[in-house]
């Protein structure tokens, strides 16, 4: 089967040419995406011959941080659970990049391409990317920007993505389900059983011993830490924040007109580039065609000759007016190597192949006007400004911190207004509890970075020490609890004998209930299915229990049912009818576990093939970053 797979995969030219639109969701969390730059030299995971860098792998553990945390509501939880999350999370993602890893060498190895206009039309359909319902350009760039992604490395992921779709798309070709694992597994689904049912439940306990002193003591300690009170603390907190200090500042016309003379190389244009293009798959053809002798004369009749790219050909390859850091780097450095006419010496490689550009304009960078850069330049001041201010004063902010002033003298000299929190605990929302908690009393913490632009202290004025309530103030608590545990106990004792008597003397539901007086009445259950019963107000481990006895007989054992105690009797089994819809419903669902079962099995043929390794070392670097 699995090879079967694997020449589907490498042969099905449906498949490999021209992929149905995947829409693929790329979701920018709020937060920016740090390049580890100093792990660029080695790998985090390979297999094979691909290897997914640090950088890569960083930047998809943080965005597993991140959904985690946006599922969690950024509440404060434990640091025990915390740890368990992050390790399970990096378990995650260290599992699903090895897939990664593999199903991309396998796509290099049976050479699964994906062209140009797959990667385009996903672009197109992005909502992030679009701008007024339309893709736009420089949307696209300035998105990617922003998350530290170079619209190649944007491509490039695009591609290994598409890839693992078309791989995933033939399994869901493959699976197959006969009639006859249809017929079971209708068979096992829609098997019906009627159920008798007695409820026991607290009524049924008519007394309680009294607690003895030695009882309720022994409740009172295993409660324990549910009557502790937890440590308060009593606290000063003084922010001195960038923001309050812009408000005071003020930066003058002169001011700004001396800055924009005296800076004027911060404020020229980027040159652009009007190109057209002829993409290529392989070096070898792009080096055939820049060796042509009239290639710049009759550029155009080349592109219709040569080109791959179905966006530009039909425009002559024109591809408008493009920036130096569209492409990179090297882009940039072609372009300049031509003159405006002429087409650029060296071919640019990217993920879609070659690129062999002509430039047909160039717009010269140029100065910008004063008006149109006057009032970035007076916000860029006052920030200045107001960045300097906010350091001369977390530095005299320091100085009396180590002179052993308190914060209420440090916010006087400073003029800043000093808050105070009474009775916090270490479950308070705020971002630098944990420092409230790590300052002794009467003393001055060190700075907290509260966010880029503003820096808090804090002073500790009162420490109430965590303790636990007295057994006189929850005394009602224990004995409630008393009351629970022993009526628990004894409604177990009082169901095992009423079974105990039905199975011994063959008593009926009827009869037993009579005998000893219990409360509810029996419960007749119609049409019972092994799973989902919820509607008919039975869980799913009385049904599950109920399909483990034989038609006609009383369960073995009692089952708890939250606060009841339910005694089973199976009535009868029987086929429930099945509609095409839920026939239909059966097998798509084996085919879903089939397709699962096999990309499984696929996974581990591949690495037994590619034999991935995981560089731990590296990986706990990077978590330990985070």
């Amino acid at each position: 089967m699995l090879d079967k797979i694997r020449n589907n995969v490498a042969h099905n030219q449906v498949i490999r040419g021209s992929l149905i639109l995947i829409t693929l969701a790329f979701v920018f969390w709020g937060m920016g995406i740090q390049s580890l730059s100093f792990f660029s030299k080695n790998y985090a995971i390979k297999a094979g011959n691909v290897e997914i860098s640090a950088t890569d792998y960083n930047r998809a553990y943080q965005m597993a941080v991140a959904r985690t945390q946006q599922q969690l509501g950024g509440q404060k939880l434990p640091d025990s659970f915390m740890e368990q999350i992050n390790k399970q999370t990096q378990a995650t993602t260290t599992a699903s990049l090895t897939n990664q890893a593999l199903l991309e060498a396998y796509a290099s190895s049976e050479n699964i391409f994906v062209d140009d206009k797959t990667i385009y039309q996903i672009l197109e359909v992005t909502p992030s990317f679009q701008k007024d319902g339309k893709f736009d350009k420089e949307t696209y760039k300035a998105v990617l920007r922003n998350y530290n992604f170079s619209p190649i490395e944007y491509e490039e992921m695009l591609v290994k993505q598409v890839q693992a779709n078309m791989i995933e798309i033939l399994f869901n070709q493959t699976a197959t389900v006969s009639e006859l694992e249809l017929d079971a597994q209708l068979k096992y689904i829609q098997e019906r059983r009627d159920l008798d049912i007695i409820s026991l439940n607290a009524k049924d306990v008519t007394t309680l011993p009294k607690a003895t002193d030695e009882e309720l003591k022994a409740i009172y300690e295993e409660k324990a830490d549910e009557f502790k009170i937890e440590e308060a603390r009593d606290y000063k907190l003084l922010v001195i924040s960038k923001k309050a200090l812009s408000e005071g500042q003020t930066v003058t016309d002169e001011e700004v007109k001396q800055y924009f003379d005296e800076n004027k190389d911060e404020f020229f244009t980027k040159p652009e580039f009007k190109v057209q293009q002829i993409l290529v798959k392989e070096q070898k053809t792009a080096d055939k065609v820049l060796a042509i002798a009239d290639l710049s004369a009759n550029f155009n009749k080349y592109v219709q000759e040569y080109s791959t790219d179905t966006i530009s050909k039909p425009k002559n390859g024109d591809m408008g007016w493009l920036s130096g850091d569209i492409f990179g780097a090297e882009f940039e450095n072609a372009v300049h190597s031509a003159k405006k006419g002429e087409v650029a010496k060296q071919a640019v490689k990217t993920v879609f192949g070659f690129h062999i550009f002509k430039l047909t304009d160039v717009k010269e960078s140029k100065l910008k006007s004063f008006d149109e850069v006057k009032a970035k330049i007076k916000a860029n001041l006052l920030a200045e400004k107001a960045e300097t201010e906010l350091n001369d004063k977390i530095d005299t902010a320091l100085d009396m911190v180590s002179a052993g002033e308190k914060l209420e003298n440090i916010s006087k000299q400073l003029g800043f207004k000093l808050q105070e929190f009474k009775n916090q605990t270490a479950q308070a929302k705020n971002s630098y509890i944990d420092t409230v908690f790590e300052t002794a009393l009467d003393e001055v913490s060190q700075p907290i970075e509260l966010d880029y632009d503003a820096t808090a202290f804090i002073e500790v004025t009162n420490i109430v020490d965590e303790s636990t309530k007295p057994f006189a103030e929850v005394k009602n608590i224990v004995e409630a609890t008393y009351k629970e545990q022993k009526t628990a106990e004894l409604l177990a004792e009082k169901a095992d004998k009423v079974l105990e008597d039905i199975m011994a003397n063959e008593l009926t539901f009827k009869q037993a209930a009579k005998k000893y007086k219990l409360v509810s009445p029996i419960k007749s259950v119609v049409s019972v299915a092994r799973i989902g019963n919820q509607a008919k107000q039975i869980s799913n481990e009385i049904s599950m229990a109920a399909f483990d006895a034989k038609a006609n007989s009383v369960l073995e054992e009692t089952i708890t049912d939250g606060q009841n105690i339910v005694i089973v009797k199976v009535l009868d089994s029987y086929q429930e009818a099945t509609t095409a819809e839920q026939k239909d419903q059966v097998r798509q669902a084996l085919i879903a576990q089939k397709t699962n079962d096999l990309y499984l099995s696929f996974i581990n043929s591949l690495q037994n093939t590619y034999k991935p390794s995981v560089n731990d070392a590296m990986i706990k670097q990077i978590v330990e970053s985070n």
